[in-house]
C-alpha cells in the first residue's frame, strides 16, 4: 500500500474508538520511525 490508504487508516482507527490524540501520536509516531529508520 501507499500513503493514499492513509486517509481511510485514519477513519478506521476513530471508528474502532481511537480518540483523535491517539490517532495522532500513532500516525506521527509511525512517520518518525520511518524517516530516521531511512537516513543517509
Amino acid at each position: 500500500e501507499d500513503a493514499s490508504k492513509l486517509p481511510a487508516v485514519t477513519v478506521e482507527l476513530r471508528k474502532r474508538g481511537y480518540t483523535p490524540g491517539e490517532v495522532e501520536k500513532i500516525l506521527g509516531g509511525n512517520t518518525l520511525r520511518v524517516l530516521e529508520a531511512n537516513q543517509p
